[in-house]
């Protein structure tokens, strides 16, 4: 029983630490999306032509930081199916060992009641060879004394 309390708060720390990861993981896709709502107003403006070269110039750049924030999103979303996929391979080993603890609670509770029949047998043994000594000792005491008697009437008759 102690690994399993020894085991059981490592467990639950790694499965906060994925929860953690996950919520940043949240976090940093929301923030993409909404750099892509306005990087996407920009690159409109880009194909439907700048009028001057400063204008086009924060167009590219709007462009580049909207390249950058799609390839932020599509990291999170792989972080957040590689943090799902840990999850749940985390679940299935809990589900395993939980299978595995019942299984060995009733081994252990079905062996506990064989020691319990076996210390009813080894008492109901020991009353009997106390009850067989007695009868063995009260039998040869008997004896004993009939053949004192005899011995005793042979002697004096």
């Amino acid at each position: 029983m102690a690994p399993h309390v020894e085991r059981q708060p490592s467990c639950a720390g790694e499965v906060e630490k994925i929860k953690e990861d996950l919520q940043r993981c949240e976090r940093e896709l929301q923030r993409a999306a909404t750099a892509t709502s306005s990087f996407l107003v920009a690159r409109e403006n880009l194909f439907y032509g700048a009028k001057d070269a400063d204008e086009r110039q924060q167009l590219l750049t709007s462009n580049q930081l909207l390249e950058s924030g799609t390839a932020r999103l599509s990291n999170a979303q792989r972080m957040a199916r590689d943090t799902e996929d840990v999850g749940v391979g985390i679940l299935q080993d809990l589900q395993r060992q939980k299978e595995v603890i019942v299984r060995t609670g009733a081994v252990l509770r079905g062996t506990e009641d064989n020691i319990h029949m076996a210390g009813r047998t080894l008492r109901t043994m020991a009353t009997r060879l106390v009850a067989n000594k007695l009868i063995l000792y009260s039998t040869i005491a008997v004896l004993v004394l009939l053949i004192a008697a005899v011995l005793f009437v042979k002697v004096f008759r």
